[in-house]
């Protein structure tokens, strides 16, 4: 049996538009492709964001960084908010300052920390005076959940009849037998029918339970207030429906695709790692990516830009493997590892050809 374990990356290449930069420039934009401040202004993580991705100051706090940010660098920033106490801090002083931080109208000036500050404190007063908040971590998880319902509205807007029948033809490129395959998803997107079983482990959208959130690991903070962020946690609040992992003596082949392999998600693999036993069993590794980088001007294959992409993925796949042996093995082991399922000829990263065609 094989289990195939599918990310944002799968979607994405299935031209849906699911990612972090499609959505959040799309949802806080108004018809005349302007920003939209005050809808930006109702969220705390739209707010944050903006000022971390779009407009922000360069050496203050929320760090700018113009680039476009995958959802594993969205989840490793909620982490970096969560960690440091500076921004639950000042939300926490909006509550009890006397102090009124009237709400700016117009472009959000984030030039500085100090206008930062002015914009956070504005919209936590507002939340409490409206919505009763009392905790910053309350404030944050409740805005999160917004975010989550924004992302959700957004993905509905989408021809999901033609993505579906994509998503059978592609997956059927890393499986032939769908009876005999086992799917974990992290996207929130519809499934084909017809596998042996299948886990949607952060929600899906006809149930309207997504999740978007933390890695346990990588909590510093251990309090509860901070936990309810972590996957896990969340999980466990919601009914998911999910099936039990396949038993282990029927399992020869986990087939990796579209997964950006973030820290984020890091506790996920090494459970099943370890529960595959991937260093002692016989089961084969397989890391898949896709290639169809065109280039603008010409619109002929950017060759170099697929050899950056194959580079930047290989390592990825190291870092989850070194990253697994060194906290689930001995030294000893974690030394060889890698080494040892490459000459028993159990890893394989490999570029599927036959769909590079089929996304020009």
């Amino acid at each position: 049996m094989k289990i195939v374990i599918i990310g944002n990356g799968y979607d994405l290449n299935l031209k849906l538009k699911s990612s972090f930069g499609d959505f959040y420039t799309h949802f806080f934009k108004t018809k005349e492709d302007e920003w939209d401040y005050e809808k930006i202004r109702n969220n705390m993580w739209s707010l944050l964001l903006y000022f971390k991705y779009i407009d922000g100051e360069s050496n203050g706090h929320i760090k700018y960084e113009p680039r476009s940010p995958r959802w594993m660098d969205v989840e490793g920033f909620i982490c970096e908010i969560l960690s440091l106490s500076q921004i639950p801090s000042l939300i926490n002083e909006s509550f009890h300052e006397r102090t009124h931080y009237a709400r700016s109208l117009g472009k959000i000036d984030s030039g500085s920390f100090e206008m930062q500050i002015h914009e956070i404190k504005s919209l936590a007063q507002m939340k409490k005076r409206d919505l009763g908040v009392k905790d910053a971590f309350g404030l944050l998880f409740d805005d999160l959940s917004q975010f989550e319902g924004h992302f959700m509205n957004y993905l509905g807007n989408f021809n999901m009849a033609y993505y579906f029948a994509k998503s059978c033809s592609l997956m059927a490129k890393m499986t032939n037998d769908f009876a005999n395959t086992y799917v974990i998803s992290f996207n929130y997107t519809k499934l084909p029918a017809g596998f042996k079983g299948e886990n949607q482990v952060h929600g899906n959208l006809e149930e309207r339970n997504i999740i978007i959130g933390v890695d346990k690991s990588t909590i510093q903070n251990k309090s509860p207030k901070i936990m309810r962020f972590t996957k896990s946690w969340r999980q466990l609040s919601r009914v998911l429906n999910v099936s039990m992992l396949p038993a282990k003596q029927d399992v020869n082949e986990i087939v990796v695709f579209g997964h950006s392999l973030g820290n984020q998600d890091y506790s996920y693999f090494h459970s099943i790692f370890n529960y595959y036993d991937i260093y002692s069993s016989n089961v084969k590794l397989t890391f898949l990516y896709a290639n169809y980088h065109i280039d603008e001007k010409t619109g002929l294959h950017d060759y170099e830009k697929d050899e950056e992409h194959r580079l930047s993925y290989i390592d990825s796949v190291y870092g989850l493997l070194i990253d697994y042996v060194e906290k689930s093995l001995g030294q000893k082991e974690a030394d060889s590892f890698v080494t040892k399922i490459q000459l028993e000829g159990r890893l394989l990263v490999e570029e599927i050809d036959e769909y590079r065609a089929n996304n020009r």
